[in-house]
């Protein structure tokens, strides 16, 4: 028999990702539940392969080997569905009734693996009650899945489970096609449950029941740019592959076009695959993208926490937005802008300390992952856990009162100067990973508009003291000039037979007065004089009876002099 060259390759290959996976796991944090099971899951997974490549490179002869393969794959039931019990936190009596059972039929199975092939009973017997007893294993495992959606009411979410258990079926059928006579490759199954080990990895270091839509966007667009790049190569190396100089000059001109096509092909491949599948979620990143340049143009705080709301608003991605800035006294964030039910009105610096001690130790939290924290302490009773518990539901409580799933803070010098709510309640998971990488982007330039707005206002406040100290050095000229001529038309005015020039004129005095003074207060600019027209010889007589008087007086003829 020949050596099945692709059955090894593609099993030795799942087996080195899928080790490395789990070590990844473990090696970050592995006192978390959740983790330790993919850990036991993905390493029993990867043992099969090993083991399944070991027996095909010994030509399938060696029966110690094959024992070892068959009792590693007497195990994948139990470790798939314990894996699956933590992943949906299924905690019903049927989902502990499963995993007895799977225990209690994996004892004699491992127990018939070592003693029946000695026996005279027919291959094909033992070979069909073992496979039954894994695949059906695994296929009891996943159904709880398919339970799962019964007990579901939001759309959304059956819609996630639903592809959570597609994504597994197709693996197990993929494995189970291999294993039918004269038809499997043993190549396809290796490969699909290498990729749902991956998809499964993305799931649990997330920390999100599924984050569907970005991996397989992602998955598509490497897909068809690896077809893409493969199709250019192929076409300029695959008509000379009989000649040896040509073929070996058009491969490096092959690799020169591709170097070339390399970033501006790949953009183009992922911006069509995104209009194409998933256009609601590439024109809401086109959104953000366009709402970080505009930000980056503005001062004014309240018109860019206007411009944020709306900006969000128009996407038709958010139910709930807010935007929160520092208040006036500083001890406290008021909402600048919002969209959707009234949230609280305020965010005190010291009530509501641990929302804003979590978001500057994080820089973004979620409400998804605030629930999964809680879940993870349940079962800790340390006084440690406890304070834990107690600050995450202070979170929470806050989230809540604002109506928000995610806040993206903006920090500036290590001190919270606002931040950006808000929420899909359409939806548990609102936004996939990606697109909360934007979000904090924007928020970043926000905090950035934000810092220019703090410095613009120092300056326009430095410009108003200048203004005022200018304003102070001719203020007492142009007091002095009206009181004078309020003080002469008085002394004149007893004296004469018609008062009511004088009288005016005091008036006009006292009207220019109450400007100044009003401008002064204002920090604008010293009274500025006005151009009109005037009748020199009215302004001449006028100008005659205000210093008349002082020149009547004797103190005032002998300072002239």
């Amino acid at each position: 028999m020949a050596t099945p060259w692709v059955r090894i390759q593609s099993a030795l290959l799942a087996a080195v990702l899928v080790t490395a996976l789990a070590v990844n796991l473990l090696l970050h944090r592995p006192s978390r539940r959740v983790y330790q099971e993919y850990a036991v899951f993905a390493l029993n997974l990867a043992l099969w392969f090993l083991s399944d490549a070991l027996y095909a490179l010994l030509s399938f002869e060696s029966e110690t080997m094959n024992t070892a393969r068959l009792l590693v794959a007497t195990a994948i039931p139990i470790t798939t569905a314990r894996f699956f019990q933590v992943l949906m936190d299924d905690e019903t009596p049927g989902a502990h009734r499963l995993l007895r059972v799977l225990i209690a039929l994996a004892i004699p199975t491992a127990v018939g693996v070592v003693i029946l092939p000695k026996t005279t009973v027919p291959a094909w017997i033992l070979e069909t009650a073992f496979l039954t007893y894994v695949f059906g294993g695994v296929v009891a495992s996943v159904f709880r899945i398919w339970y799962r959606l019964s007990s579901i009411d939001a759309a959304t979410e059956r819609g996630r489970f639903m592809s959570l258990l597609i994504a597994a079926g197709i693996a197990i059928l993929a494995v189970f096609l291999d294993y039918l006579p004269d038809f499997g490759y043993f190549f396809f199954g290796n490969i699909f449950v290498m990729l749902f080990l991956y998809f499964l990895f993305q799931i649990v270091t997330k920390l999100r029941l599924l984050d569907l839509y970005e991996f397989l966007g992602r998955a598509v667009v490497t897909l068809t740019f690896a077809l893409v790049i493969a199709a250019i190569f192929l076409f300029l190396t695959g008509f000379w592959r009989h000649r040896v100089d040509l073929f070996v000059f058009n491969t490096i001109i092959g690799a020169l076009v591709i170097n070339i096509l390399f970033e501006p092909l790949r953009n183009v491949v992922a911006n069509w695959i995104g209009r194409f599948l998933f256009g609601e979620r590439f024109a809401f990143v086109a959104r953000l993208e366009h709402l970080q340049s505009d930000i980056a143009k503005m001062v004014e705080p309240q018109e860019l926490a206007k411009m944020m709301v709306s900006t969000l608003d128009d996407s038709r991605r958010v139910t709930h937005a807010s935007v929160y800035l520092v208040g006036a006294n500083g001890k406290n964030l008021e909402v600048a802008e919002y969209v959707g039910s009234v949230p609280r009105r305020k965010i005190d610096f010291a009530l509501d300390g641990p929302l804003l001690e979590l978001l500057i130790q994080e820089q973004l939290i979620t409400r998804e992952q605030l629930d999964d924290n809680l879940k993870g302490l349940r079962y800790l009773d340390s006084l440690d856990a406890q304070a834990v518990r107690e600050r995450t539901t202070a979170v929470i409580k806050v989230m809540e009162d604002i109506y928000a799933a995610v806040v993206i803070p903006f920090v500036s010098k290590n001190q919270i100067i606002g931040f950006l709510a808000l929420n899909d309640d359409r939806l548990r998971e609102p936004y996939a990973t990606e697109e909360l990488s934007l979000l904090h982007k924007v928020a970043t330039q926000a905090t950035i508009s934000l810092e220019n707005s703090l410095i613009y206002d120092k300056l326009r406040e430095r410009d108003r003291l200048a203004a005022l100290g200018e304003m102070s050095a001719g203020l007492a000229h142009e007091i002095r000039n009206p009181l004078g001529a309020i003080r002469g038309a008085a002394q004149l005015l007893p004296e004469e037979e018609n008062p009511e020039e004088f009288a005016k004129i005091i008036a006009e005095e006292v009207d220019r007065l109450d400007v100044v003074v009003t401008q002064f207060l204002h920090f604008a600019k010293p009274y500025a004089s006005r151009k009109e027209r005037v009748d020199v010889n009215d302004l001449v007589r006028r100008t005659t009876q205000l210093i008349e008087a002082d020149l009547l007086d004797p103190a005032a003829v002998a300072q002239v002099a």
